[in-house]
């Protein structure tokens, strides 16, 4: 199922199952009087659907529920498109994957977890736009259900025992660690790049025959390619910003389907050698597992990207990075580090940011948010 026909769902299907338990969800809260005491009793689970980036913003608060409680499994409920993102945190117990290709598939393997879910004592719910995962956090009859709300908490009160307010203009990793840290007997000290780093065994070492060795995560995912740049938009990015004396390789990472685009920006880079530029060009889409495309963000000098998750691991992993934005702001997804150099490159305008805000881009996909910076 493609993204739309997952949102469509989600609304209706979701919409109707949250009016019809309204009702029954008060009456038996009122009835049933759990104790909804904060600190975990039994295991944990963690729902996240959509963006592995958004897992490496929750990095740090997940990372410290992991430290609080290790004697608590901590499960993580997501599908096979965040699963890589959720292996390479190295924080969970068990990944349990939803199968969303087809509607059969979404339904079959959501029952299938459910049986594995049911009654487990926590559920922290990460999603904050979807209907459906606020349904099922219910139906896991968890002791404690903790969720977002946004500018009403009309219609996830009661199905959440704990509600977090989720400001969609402000940083969002704040608020995954306010949501984690509910559950928080205490304040534990955490090193993400370190464990990041042990966990995935990465080394360092650069291609010693370059000056300057630039990975490039130019593609994201199905959600919002207003935030893709053109090859010639890549191009004059570049020529603004290296000189004709460095020997520079960019490497192109990413999924098979963004070996295309990479090629293109390439052909447009390599373009520029006919002006004196010294560039060379790798185009490594769909060769790499993820954890060998964050080898290689980790040996380079530089990282260009665009809001993704890949610019998200090299943040973590402190490499210098330039990030281009437009229908999302850099505001509500870059925490400020001193430890690595960084060029933010974006202009608000009236219609911006629109992703994540909106269902529909105001401009029908005719990013003028990333053309203004051009």
């Amino acid at each position: 199922m493609n993204l739309n026909k997952k949102k469509i769902i989600d609304f209706y299907i979701g919409g109707a199952l949250l009016a019809l338990l309204k009702l029954p969800v008060v009456s038996l809260g009122k009835l049933l009087k759990r104790n909804h005491n904060n600190i975990p009793q039994g295991d944990i689970v963690i729902i996240k659907m959509l963006g592995g980036g958004s897992l490496l913003l929750a990095f740090e608060g997940l990372l410290k529920l992991r430290k609080c409680y290790p004697e608590r499994k901590i499960k993580l409920l997501t599908t096979n498109a965040c699963k890589p993102f959720a292996e390479s945190l190295n924080v969970f117990d068990e990944i349990i994957v939803i199968q969303d290709k087809s509607l059969f598939q979404l339904i079959f393997s959501s029952l299938n977890a459910w049986r594995t879910l049911f009654r487990i004592d926590t559920v922290i719910d990460l999603e904050v736009h979807s209907r459906l995962t606020t349904v099922y956090s219910l139906i896991t009859c968890a002791r404690n259900r903790l969720g977002f709300f946004r500018e009403s908490v009309f219609w996830r009160k009661h199905f959440y025992t704990h509600t977090t307010y989720f400001n969609l203009f402000f940083l969002s990793s704040f608020f995954y660690e306010e949501i984690i840290g509910e559950l928080l007997s205490k304040n534990e000290e955490v090193n993400i790049k370190s464990h990041f780093i042990t966990e995935n065994k990465l080394k360092k070492g650069q291609e010693l025959k370059y000056d300057r060795v630039i990975t490039v995560g130019h593609n994201c995912s199905e959600l919002g390619k207003e935030r893709v740049l053109t090859p010639l938009q890549w191009k004059k990015t570049a020529s603004l910003r290296i000189s004709k004396n460095e020997n520079i390789l960019f490497k192109f990472l990413g999924a098979p389907n963004d070996s295309k685009l990479a090629e293109q920006i390439s052909n447009e880079l390599n373009s520029l050698n006919t002006e004196g530029f010294q560039i060379n060009t790798k185009n490594l889409c769909g060769e790499l597992k993820l954890v060998e495309s964050i080898q290689e963000i980790y040996r380079s000098t530089n990282f260009w990207g665009i809001d993704s998750a890949l610019l998200h691991f090299a943040r973590l992993l402190e490499i210098d990075c330039l990030s281009i934005w437009g229908p999302t702001s850099p505001h509500t997804r870059l925490k400020e580090s001193p430890n690595f150099k960084e060029e933010v490159i974006y202009k608000q305008i009236e219609c911006s940011p629109c992703i994540h805000i909106t269902e529909t881009p105001p401009c029908h996909g005719n990013n003028r948010c990333i053309k203004n910076l051009f």
